[in-house]
């Protein structure tokens, strides 16, 4: 089924031309784009830059599958589609974009770039935490299972266990959406802030002690700390290979990251 593109109008406005001198912005649209206030994006928080820009995201989402079709929001000046909030301010600052606008001699909406330098602004996360602290609500909520729902019990494949999670797949991939959102794509003083929270737990650290490795995927490489411990779970290829012919894992053992992964959100991000 084709749907119609979506009008850049608001703040959508800012992925098309703008010729109008009432409406486009007064200073070089190519620098103001590239400017400092767009570049810390990459700063933002990206759950609450994702909760503000809703309404403007839904424009964004249609009911199929975005892997097999186009987001309706297309750039007017470069033909391409924009899935997300994220993904517009991504693509407003790349230089393809940016040469667009000077091959075609044209401005953007000054509105639309308002509400966008407001999100940038309102997301920020000024000063990320260098250190955090283990709150007692870590130690408290997140009991550590032993036996056959050991945290590095994922690491094995297997089709029975006596906790078995309802529906592996989508567990592990809402894991991947929380470290994505939550905390792959922060800031590199946030990164630093949840190694060190992770490390601060009195069980975790101890986990690897010794170098493991993933039999599921046959994995020669060790994994050696929490951090890649949970980017290699949560992958595709882990996820594939640990659900293939009704692979498993003991529920518990999910849980128990799930928390963690929350809690350490929690804790870097401890007014949100």
């Amino acid at each position: 089924e084709d749907h119609a593109p979506v009008p850049l109008v608001g703040p959508l406005a800012i992925l098309d031309r703008c010729d109008d001198p009432a409406k486009k912005l007064n200073e070089d649209a190519r620098t103001a784009l590239k400017a400092n206030n767009f570049r810390k994006f990459h700063g933002c928080y990206r759950p609450k830059l994702l909760a503000i820009t809703e309404s403007v995201s839904r424009l964004m989402q249609v009911d199929y599958d975005l892997f097999d079709h186009p987001s309706p929001v297309i750039c007017a000046l470069c033909d391409v589609s924009i899935g997300s909030a994220v993904s517009l301010l991504r693509h407003v600052i790349m230089k393809d974009h940016n040469d667009k606008i000077k091959q075609v001699d044209t401005s953007i909406d000054k509105e639309a770039y308002s509400y966008w330098k407001k999100v940038i602004k309102s997301t920020f996360l000024y000063k990320p935490p260098a250190k955090v602290d283990v709150p007692a609500k870590l130690l408290k909520d997140v009991s550590f299972p032993i036996g056959p729902a050991h945290p590095l019990t994922l690491l094995s494949y297997t089709t029975s266990v006596q906790d078995p999670c309802e529906n592996l797949e989508d567990a592990l991939t809402k894991m991947r959406e929380m470290l994505k959102f939550g905390l792959g794509e922060s800031t590199k003083g946030e990164r630093r802030a949840v190694r060190v929270f992770m490390h601060q737990h009195p069980t975790i650290p101890q986990l690897f002690d010794k170098a493991v490795y993933c039999e599921v995927c046959s994995r020669k490489k060790p994994i050696r700390k929490p951090t890649p411990f949970l980017t290699h779970i949560t992958s595709q290829h882990h996820i594939d290979n640990a659900c293939r012919n009704g692979g498993t894992a003991s529920a518990k053992a999910v849980d128990f990251w799930l928390n963690v992964v929350r809690l350490a959100e929690q804790a870097v991000h401890p007014r949100l």
